[in-house]
């Protein structure tokens, strides 16, 4: 058990009511400093998306990969697997890029 060991390493005796104070108030200023990061990160995030940035991993092919995969898919000059094969992504990768592409233009 982890617990015990815990106890060992820390100064106090957690026994008393002024060790359980102090080992209350150790874990409320813990918990505040992770709640002030969360809330950090989340304006951060906000802020970045409000000046335009995109945040997330970086899309494997461009639009104008997608428009012109889409066009030769239409004319029937390709299929999904050789052009995903041309682009070196797999088939399942092209294809929701291309339904997210879609989808974007829907709106």
């Amino acid at each position: 058990m982890w617990f015990p060991q815990l106890r060992r390493n820390l100064p106090g005796d957690h026994a008393t009511p002024h060790g359980k104070l102090t080992f209350t108030l150790m874990s409320a200023v813990a918990e505040f400093e992770r709640d002030v990061l969360i809330q950090r990160t989340k304006e951060g995030i906000a802020a970045a998306r409000a000046r335009g940035k995109r945040i997330g991993r970086p899309p494997k092919l461009s639009k104008r990969q997608l428009s012109e995969a889409r066009r030769l898919i239409d004319l029937g000059a390709s299929t999904r697997a050789e052009l995903a094969e041309q682009y070196g992504v797999a088939e399942w990768t092209l294809s929701r890029a291309m339904r997210r592409e879609a989808m974007r233009t829907e709106v």
